[in-house]
């Protein structure tokens, strides 16, 4: 079986800084621990590294005196800013590239899928930059893509 990865983080704009710099740090994780760059997929706004609210303008940490976490993350597997929809991201992961583009989660009955989902939200709630996906929805979409794989 193959693992493959979704990163997504629903924020803009240099607060709360943390959820973008997680985000970049799970990206390294992710790959440290084996997993290539055709499999994953993330959703990030960038605009933060370099906000002239950022003190170290081109790099994000996310932790005191850690390293870069922003240093080698991918824009060509990314869905970036504006693009950022909860209906983009459902179309992603059933893989439709009609609603979604090439940049689709191509998993099948023996896959492994990770989803790591960093926002505020709040019970049955995520938020994403300009709307919201209920939980239903995203259950719905885990629910279709297992009986459709």
């Amino acid at each position: 079986s193959d693992a493959s990865v979704q990163l997504r983080v629903h924020v803009s704009q240099i607060e709360p800084y943390y959820t973008q710099a997680d985000v970049y740090h799970a990206y390294h994780v992710v790959r440290a621990n084996g997993i290539p760059d055709e499999n994953i997929i993330l959703f990030y706004y960038d605009d933060i590294a370099n906000s002239k609210q950022n003190p170290t303008k081109g790099i994000v940490v996310n932790s005191p005196n850690g390293t870069d976490v922003y240093k080698g993350v991918p824009k060509d597997r990314a869905i970036i800013g504006k693009d950022i929809t909860p209906e983009r991201f459902l179309a992603v992961l059933k893989g439709d590239k009609q609603s979604a583009g090439d940049l689709v989660l191509n998993s099948g009955p023996n896959d492994h899928v990770f989803i790591y989902l960093i926002d505020h939200g709040s019970p049955g709630l995520i938020m994403f930059p300009r709307d919201e996906m209920y939980a239903e929805d995203l259950v719905g979409t885990l629910k279709q893509m297992h009986v459709d794989k």
